[in-house]
């Protein structure tokens, strides 16, 4: 009875570790990360064609309103350059060999935008939830899944929320501090110029 529960055991063990492992072929032994997205049989001169030849979805994506030029100076290579005047995005999806007869696209965002403020880390993760689906549905020739990137970008808050708010503690104590410091210069400066006699006042 023992050694049938633990041969049981094994059993499931197995089974749970083939369903979970990355996928593998088989053949060469190449192992796929599912973290960089969806496996696509296209060369990476097709990935540039569909990306630079897709339109920007208008007011809707990672981009916003913002103007966007999209340029591929080598095939797998896609940058995409958002700019206006509340927002500057910058993203790249690049091809990435996963397997001999397969690859993966991976992207990537930079953004700098004032408004953001001690959100600046969750803005980027959001523009990238944003930029990875609109690649994705490009490839795959589907529409773009707003609802899906909405999911996304409220795990993202939810999950940095904590630190978000110690970021606008912190941000408010170094306002503060500033403010008094400013206010302390300019006292200083009227002492100063009162001891000197230089205010008409007196």
């Amino acid at each position: 009875m023992k050694e049938m529960l633990i041969g049981g055991t094994v059993v499931v063990a197995v089974g749970l570790s083939v369903f979970f492992a990355p996928e593998m072929n088989f053949g060469t032994m190449e192992r796929v990360d599912p973290a960089n997205g969806p496996l696509y049989s296209l060369s990476p001169a097709e990935v540039s064609q569909k990306l630079t030849g897709a339109p920007i979805p208008a007011g809707a994506g990672p981009f916003g309103t913002l103007d966007v030029k999209v340029i591929s100076r080598k095939d797998g290579v896609v940058r995409y350059q958002a700019s206006g005047s509340h927002a500057r995005i910058s993203c790249k999806a690049s091809v990435l060999q996963a397997r001999s007869d397969a690859i993966q696209v991976v992207t990537a965002c930079d953004r700098a935008a004032p408004s953001d403020g001690a959100a600046a880390s969750v803005g980027t993760q959001i523009t990238e939830n944003a930029f990875n689906e609109l690649v994705h549905s490009t490839l795959q020739g589907r529409a773009y899944d707003s609802a899906k990137v909405q999911m996304q970008n409220s795990g993202t808050v939810m999950k940095n929320l904590p630190q978000m708010q110690k970021d606008a503690l912190k941000m408010h104590g170094e306002m503060n501090k500033m403010a008094q410091e400013m206010d302390e210069a300019y006292q200083d400066s009227e002492d100063r110029a009162w001891l000197e006699g230089d205010v008409s006042d007196y």
